[in-house]
């Protein structure tokens, strides 16, 4: 019995640890989807504010270049 309960308690604490190491992974994983989808929103709204301006401008090109340089 007391042979049993120290295996399960010990499954239990590698459980643990795995599962904690898994949070911080996911966690990164989000931080660093939000950073990305962030900017991907920001880039969007940019995209959609100067559609017009964009059909009229001829060097359209390297000013979105210039933007993302920026941005990024």
């Amino acid at each position: 019995m007391t042979r049993f309960g120290n295996i399960s308690s010990s499954i239990k604490k590698r459980r643990q640890k795995s599962s904690e190491i898994n949070l911080t992974k996911s966690k990164s994983r989000l931080f660093a989807s939000m950073k990305t989808s962030s900017s991907r929103v920001k880039f969007r709204i940019f995209q959609s504010s100067y559609q017009s301006a964009r059909t009229h401008s001829k060097n359209n090109g390297r000013w979105m270049k210039q933007w993302e340089f920026k941005n990024n």
